[in-house]
């Protein structure tokens, strides 16, 4: 029986997972800093410096500074840049407390990004204020600056961020989609090739061909062949079977034989002189 080969497309799975963000609130008077979204400074630098992951930002306390990431890995990756270093500034502003400068922040960085850009996608759930964006100066985040550029999210420089994540993400998975797409057709191929040649021969195990059952000692050979019969020819005649007599031989043989059998024989009551 032969086998067929199914393709079967499983969706996948894609587990959600949501982020757990803890950080703290802002007193009284800086909602000028808050984004759209109706979220303060602290919460938009946790969703940054998450990327989607878990992250906490301490509450603040006098004689503290928030400090940089420890390495340009893992969630430090994403706090090597002065988006995040602003966000965080104004996080310690906010609670009433103070800041460090730009290089202290960044010591710990082996690539920062240019100053003034998040060289990432924008996390699902937040948006950045327009105010994050300004490039610093005097090596530290300056918040009468960040007070006169405003809260309103800046969409020329959110947008690219996200589409051009998107469009990444869209090729890598085509790529990826293509390529075990590809491996399984390859191997349902090979697998039913295989089969087929595996699989015996219709002529295996059948009987044999009738010609090769026929005995050829006992076979009249007095009809020429491929001669059809003919009831006014009678060497198309079928072979006779008589009682007495061989298997095989026709009318006209039995009765030539009859004759010389009749000639042979001395003919009764002769005289012998």
């Amino acid at each position: 029986m032969r086998r067929s080969c199914w393709i079967v497309f499983l969706p996948v799975l894609t587990e959600l997972t949501f982020a757990q963000l803890s950080y703290p609130n802002c007193i009284g008077g800086w909602e000028w800093s808050y984004n759209t979204l109706g979220q303060n400074p602290c919460a938009v630098f946790a969703y940054l410096a998450a990327q989607g992951g878990n992250f906490t930002v301490d509450s603040y306390h006098t004689g503290i500074v928030y400090s940089g990431p420890r390495s340009s890995n893992g969630e430090g990756l994403y706090q090597c840049n002065t988006v995040v270093y602003s966000l965080s500034s104004a996080c310690a502003s906010c609670q009433g407390g103070s800041w460090g400068n730009w290089s202290t922040w960044s010591s710990n960085c082996a690539v920062v990004a240019w100053n003034g850009t998040y060289p990432f996608p924008t996390p699902t759930g937040t948006s950045v204020p327009h105010w994050a964006y300004v490039q610093i100066t005097a090596n530290s985040w300056n918040v009468t600056l960040a007070q006169s550029a405003g809260g309103s999210p800046t969409l020329n420089q959110n947008k690219p961020h996200s589409e051009h994540g998107l469009i990444a993400g869209a090729v890598i998975g085509g790529v990826i989609g293509t390529v075990l797409l590809s491996a399984v057709v390859f191997w349902c191929l090979r697998r039913r090739r295989s089969h087929t040649e595996l699989e015996p021969s219709p002529s295996r195990g059948r009987a044999a061909p009738i010609a090769e059952a026929v005995d050829l000692q006992h076979q009249d050979t007095s009809i020429p062949i491929g001669k059809y019969y003919d009831p006014s020819d009678p060497s198309t005649f079928p072979p006779l079977v008589m009682p007495g007599r061989k298997k095989g031989y026709t009318a006209e043989q039995i009765e030539m034989k009859e004759r010389m059998h009749t000639n042979d024989t001395p003919a009764e009551g002769g005289t012998g002189q």
